[in-house]
């Protein structure tokens, strides 16, 4: 079953199947990471994007999303050694100009 993990007891998986989103609220230290993000980032098998500035959930889960065959990027702009991945939204628009308008509208 396909879906966001939302706890488990004696009966099972608790799955909230679609497309649901997800805010967690709680204190530092209360298990959110532990009990919510990672178990849901090593069960959810399609595109994610986590806000993770300590790396904690990347560090623990990268390794087996890549090896489920998913490509997994860091962007990390404040990095001290610079190592990040970049987007850079101008590189698609074409140098012609006949081209250059069409591409900055869509």
């Amino acid at each position: 079953k396909k879906g966001l993990l939302l706890g488990k007891d004696k009966r099972g998986y608790f799955i909230a199947d679609g497309f649901q989103h997800a805010l967690l609220f709680a204190p530092t230290g209360s298990g959110k990471g532990v009990g919510f993000v990672i178990p849901n980032l090593l069960f959810w098998t399609d595109s994610v994007i986590v806000h993770d500035i300590k790396l904690e959930n990347y560090e623990i889960t990268s390794g087996w999303r890549e090896r489920q065959g998913q490509k997994v990027y860091v962007w990390n702009p404040a990095q001290p050694d610079g190592v990040s991945h970049c987007y850079n939204p101008l590189e698609w628009i074409s140098e012609k100009p006949g081209q250059m308008v069409d591409d900055v509208q869509n």
